[in-house]
């Protein structure tokens, strides 16, 4: 009687263990699981920062490059930067700070324009972000834009193209031209006609 009791409660016990186990496991899976999505969140994260970084160099690069150079191509790709950040152009495979390097000297095609993504914002709405880190993310992207918005304003410029009210440059004026390399504030103040140091008069001392 008393081997089967020990039986009975040796077996028993191997069976609270077995049970632990398994709950063991199954919380360290769902911890993993965590693990996993938190470190998923943290690269969609950093990507998406990236992807600001990226749109604000090259669109600058591209609009200062129109100015220069009046290529066209510099405009079209002003235009599909800003694009990918709207989501009004899908964000292609591979878009990282090497992509537009690649596309400029040949080695990648252009965007397609014909497929359309998300936008950052609706990208950042669909993380898990506190309201403060949405909000510094949002504000980066409206500065951005903003920054985009007064290149295509001066690409457009020194075309003699001005935005008519409605966001389309089919206002014609005179075209505003850029000043040429090298020019500073030195040049442009000394070419005001100096004031004479016998002409200005000195206040008597009292």
């Amino acid at each position: 009687m008393k081997l089967r009791t020990f039986f009975l409660f040796f077996f028993f016990v191997l069976t609270v263990f077995a049970g632990a186990n398994v709950a063991l496991g199954v919380l360290l899976g769902k911890a993993d699981d965590a693990r996993i999505q938190s470190e998923r969140q943290k690269d969609k994260i950093t990507s998406l920062s990236e992807d600001l970084v990226i749109s604000s160099q090259f669109a600058t690069r591209f609009a200062r490059g129109y100015v220069a150079t009046r290529d066209p191509r510099r405009l079209r790709w002003h235009n599909e930067v800003v694009g990918i950040l709207e989501g009004a152009i899908a964000r292609p495979e591979g878009y990282g700070v090497e992509y537009w390097d690649l596309v400029s000297g040949g080695l990648l095609p252009e965007p397609d324009s014909s497929v359309k993504g998300l936008s950052l914002e609706n990208q950042f709405l669909q993380l898990n972000l506190t309201v403060e880190e949405f909000n510094l993310l949002k504000k980066a992207e409206e500065l951005l834009l903003k920054l985009a918005t007064s290149e295509r304003i001066a690409m457009h410029a020194i075309n003699g193209e001005f935005d008519d009210g409605t966001g389309a440059f089919s206002k014609r004026a005179s075209p505003i031209r850029p000043w040429p390399t090298g020019c500073s504030t030195a040049r442009i103040t000394s070419s005001r006609t100096p004031t004479s140091p016998s002409s200005s008069t000195t206040s008597p001392r009292r």
